[in-house]
């Protein structure tokens, strides 16, 4: 039984459409038919190219994350926590803060080296 296109996986094949021409009168139908092969419409290119454009930002932001958390895990800044036990807002929040943490350390050494010279 064929899948309908909203049940198919995002970036799976898309079934191809055939139409089948006969004969009308029986003398020629021993010939057979002809298959004759449909494009896909414009829409359905659109909706899968959408669908693995989607995918594609999913996984990224999936490395984005695993990477800051990372980051915030040998910084310190993890609190203690394993790795993966960060939800997104926490480790945005994490981050912000580190990056807060990051920029007072680097006013206050430029300020140093101005009061050195």
């Amino acid at each position: 039984m064929p899948q309908s296109a909203s049940s198919r996986a995002p970036n799976a094949a898309p079934q191809q459409k055939y139409i089948e021409l006969r004969p009308k009168d029986e003398s020629s139908s021993s010939l057979g038919g002809v298959l004759i092969k449909i494009p896909n419409t414009h829409s359905d290119f659109k909706r899968r190219k959408h669908a693995v454009s989607q995918k594609n930002q999913r996984d990224r932001l999936k490395i984005a994350f695993d990477q800051m958390a990372h980051v915030l895990s040998i910084s310190g800044m993890d609190r203690g926590r394993k790795r993966g036990l960060f939800t997104k807002v926490e480790l945005l929040e994490t981050a912000v803060e580190y990056i807060q943490y990051l920029q007072t350390e680097l006013s206050e050494h430029r300020n140093d080296k101005l009061s050195e010279e």
